[in-house]
């Protein structure tokens, strides 16, 4: 019956088609019309899968708009419902703001509808079953969506903290350049330079990386007291990657924690050696939280 059926659907359709016994009896399911049969027998060249594949998107179609349609139903009156997903705003159109999403047959029997606005309803673009409600804006009121006004809100915000991250950066460098201007970096900045020389990481037994430490001394490489520019150049290294672990939601807890404690350890160590934090910035080390010193 189902190779029958699927036979008469081409037959009505005025279409040829060739397709093995297998992909004829997927098309020729009941719940298909004429012109979807056509269309999973017509991926039959490529091969059975495909006929299959495309069956089941078919199918899973057929799911969403019933899932739409019982939405719609629940619903209260006074809702003009459009096909496919809200377009980009035009020039000239109706400027709509977003009220909510309707993904239970629930959350549409509760809906509430605002006054005498207009409200429309386009198919939720993220999951295509659900209803996205927006009300005709007043005259004057910006058309935001809940998405797009959380979107600002939170680059705002990133931004507020970037410059916190940059103010604390400057302020810091200009201190510890200013210190070592008329004296040795270690007479200057105590707490600092012991930090630079904690930082020195040894490379294969007992050789130490020649990036940041003195060459022009002899002895324990070690013990060497850290140079104007490796003081800089330390201070440049711990703070000036680390504005990911306080601005980005993606930032791992591994990587936040170990960007903490950079900052923590070196604004309590120039706060040791005489730095004072420019005025409305405490907040970066208070989100650093207590870090203790290794």
């Amino acid at each position: 019956e189902q190779v029958r059926r699927a036979r008469r659907s081409l037959s009505s359709l005025g279409a040829d088609g060739q397709a093995t016994l297998d992909v004829l009896i997927v098309a020729g399911d009941d719940e298909f019309t004429d012109e979807e049969r056509a269309e999973i027998i017509g991926q039959s060249s490529k091969g059975t899968d495909w006929a299959t594949w495309k069956a089941r998107e078919i199918r899973e179609a057929h799911k969403r708009a019933q899932r739409l349609a019982a939405l719609r139903a629940a619903m209260p009156d006074g809702i003009e419902f459009h096909d496919g997903e809200r377009p980009a705003q035009d020039e000239g159109q109706e400027r709509l703001t977003y009220v909510c999403t309707v993904r239970t047959a629930k959350e549409g029997r509760e809906l509430a509808l605002e006054g005498d606005h207009d409200h429309h309803a386009y198919v939720d673009g993220a999951s295509r079953n659900a209803w996205c409600v927006y009300r005709v804006a007043d005259e004057g009121e910006g058309a935001v969506s809940a998405k797009e006004a959380k979107a600002a809100a939170e680059r705002e915000e990133r931004d507020r903290k970037l410059g916190l991250m940059g103010t604390m950066r400057y302020s810091m460098m200009e201190f510890v350049c200013d210190a070592m201007g008329d004296s040795s970096p270690m007479e200057a900045l105590p707490m600092t330079c012991a930090k630079v020389m904690e930082a020195r990481r040894p490379i294969g037994g007992t050789k130490y990386s020649m990036d940041f430490v003195c060459l022009e001394r002899e002895g324990d490489i070690q013990a060497c007291e850290p140079s104007p520019y490796e003081v800089v150049m330390w201070l440049d290294r711990e703070v000036g990657g680390t504005d990911f672990w306080w601005n980005t939601p993606w930032a791992g807890e591994g990587y936040a924690s170990s960007a903490k404690r950079t900052v923590a350890l070196v604004w309590d160590a120039l706060v040791t050696d005489g730095w004072v934090p420019p005025k409305g910035i405490a907040e970066v080390r208070d989100a650093c939280g207590k870090v203790e010193d290794k």
